[in-house]
């Protein structure tokens, strides 16, 4: 995603084990990094290996804000696609909306306020 025509991620970091099991759908995915690079080329891609560690993205957007994502046994279709989803975020802090936005110890008695709300009958 891009700001004012400004792509916010900065550096995209692949960690991988070089024989671990679950890092099997990212050895798999990094023989497409250069074919990525070349369509992103703001984008700097890193490979990097580390023994007995399981398989995780790490992106860091210019806001100085980084997200990390697990990609444990994924195959490389997923991994794909956590790759774009990065790139295509904000780079912002990710906010989880739950079903009741509203959180209160004592809800009201009189029942919680809308907009549609005639108080003209009230007087």
């Amino acid at each position: 995603m891009s700001k004012a025509g400004i792509p916010q991620l900065k550096n995209l970091f692949l960690y991988y084990c070089k024989h671990g099991g679950s890092s099997k759908g990212m050895r798999e995915i990094i023989t497409t990094l250069p074919a990525f690079q070349q369509t992103h080329p703001h984008l700097t891609v890193e490979a990097r290996s580390g023994d007995g560690s399981h398989p995780y993205l790490k992106a860091e957007y210019i806001t100085g804000y980084s997200k990390v994502i697990s990609v444990r046994n994924y195959t490389p279709e997923q991994i794909q696609w956590y790759m774009s989803f990065l790139r295509d975020s904000h780079g912002g802090k990710s906010y989880t909306w739950t079903k009741d936005r509203l959180k209160t110890i004592r809800p009201s008695i009189q029942g919680q306020w809308n907009p549609y709300l005639d108080l003209s009958e009230t007087k």
